[in-house]
């Protein structure tokens, strides 16, 4: 083989080996929070917190302790609320 070739090609593999590196470094980030409720029009969503973190509570009290039913509604009021509170 010629010397410029191979060389030329060790640097083709290094270049496609670091594009592939790139790609992998983006993981894929989404931010969502609790849907809009009609019940709750106002700014100030207070009992929409409260009214989602009773709903969660009432969904584990019926279908046991880690349901996966009620991790959305874990979900809102994690999101909703404080983490204060």
């Amino acid at each position: 083989q010629h010397p410029l070739r191979s060389q030329s090609n060790a640097a083709t593999e290094e270049s496609n080996e670091a594009e592939e590196e790139t790609i992998d470094e983006k993981p894929e980030i989404k931010i969502e929070t609790a849907p809009a409720d009609f019940r709750f029009p106002t700014t100030n969503q207070t009992r929409h917190c409260f009214t989602r973190y009773i709903e969660y509570h009432r969904c584990v009290a019926a279908k046991g302790e880690g349901a996966p039913e009620c991790e959305k509604f874990a979900k809102y009021y994690r999101s909703l609320c404080p983490s204060e509170w």
